[in-house]
């Protein structure tokens, strides 16, 4: 079995010699390369719009023409470069890569914060974000969240400052949506319900009591306006922390903001017929700390709307004597 192999080596080492003369007298060549190396290696070497490979890298030689490569290394600049047929003595190539002066950065903040920032078209992170080490000139950064207009600005970054800075706010589409029904169907509770919903998940409490006070208009003009009870739930919803919007102190932000709206209302509309709004005034009170203050609402609306069940009701359950 070994006398095989070796006799199978022997005939194949005879034939090569003659394999490659054969080739020689047919015109074949190998072919001739130019090692292309940079420092820093790993620079990406480009031809036009292709990717030939990273440094240290072999390129074949332009047999009839002159080719021109880049090389592309994050943090430096472009390095052109260039491969004659008319070289032969040219062997290798290393290229010194320069970083580029001037460098300045970027802050990217958005209005809520977790915005996707696309410089150039180029995925970036997401909002509060610092972007360093970028060329001066002009830029396009777009910022883009769900359920959010998309933001986009062009930018002149500057070398007057290091610290270029821009900020946006992320419209909300579900605000335009809803404010586009209300203009369209002003006597729908459930669009100024809806809408105070979404600010106060978006923590925008004085718009959550601006739609609240939008919807009792609606009841002191018409006190037997249909789903009045979406709006008196939902005002107790947010006061009593029935759903997650926030941490504590954020929920004792609301509450101020829902005691003194429900308060002033009261004030420039004293002679409504809403004992509802006394009592969600009074529950209100009541989680902010003002007990006394809870009890003396409570009764004042008995006074006013004596024998109503709802407050009641309500009395009972805040344990409040109405006598």
């Amino acid at each position: 079995m070994a006398s095989r192999t070796s006799s199978a080596g022997e005939r194949s080492a005879a034939i090569l010699p003659v394999v490659m003369g054969l080739l020689l007298l047919w015109g074949c060549s190998e072919p001739k390369f130019v090692s292309v190396d940079s420092v820093p290696p790993g620079a990406t070497v480009w031809q036009g719009e292709e990717i030939l490979g990273v440094t240290p890298l072999a390129i074949p030689r332009p047999e009839t023409d002159t080719i021109s490569y880049t090389l592309r290394h994050s943090g430096f600049d472009d390095a052109p470069i260039t491969l004659s047929h008319d070289q032969p003595e040219l062997d290798s190539i290393v290229i010194e890569l320069k970083r580029p002066g001037n460098l300045v950065s970027l802050q990217c903040d958005s209005r809520p914060s977790g915005a996707s920032v696309f410089l150039d078209g180029e995925f970036m992170g997401r909002t509060p974000l610092l972007l360093e080490g970028l060329k001066p000139g002009t830029v396009e950064v777009a910022f883009r969240m769900k359920n959010r207009q998309q933001a986009s600005q062009t930018l002149e970054l500057s070398t007057d400052t290091k610290a270029n800075r821009i900020d946006v706010e992320m419209k909300s589409l579900t605000e335009q949506y809803y404010l586009q029904q209300i203009q369209e169907h002003p006597d729908n509770m459930h669009h100024y319900v809806d809408l105070a919903h979404h600010y106060t998940l978006e923590n925008q409490f004085e718009k959550t009591m601006r739609m609240f006070e939008k919807g009792m208009s609606l009841l002191v003009q018409n006190p037997a306006a249909p789903d009045a009870s979406r709006l008196w739930t939902e005002i107790d919803r947010v006061v009593t922390e029935q759903y997650d919007y926030g941490d504590s102190a954020t929920v004792d932000a609301a509450r101020k903001v829902i005691v003194e709206g429900l308060f002033q209302f009261l004030r420039k509309n004293p002679d409504c017929r809403l004992p509802m709004l006394h009592g969600s005034l009074a529950k209100a009170q009541d989680t902010t700390g003002q007990r006394k203050f809870a009890e003396m609402t409570m009764r004042e609306a008995w006074r006013k709307f004596r024998g109503d069940k709802q407050l009641k009701r309500l009395a009972k359950r805040m344990k409040i004597s109405l006598n």
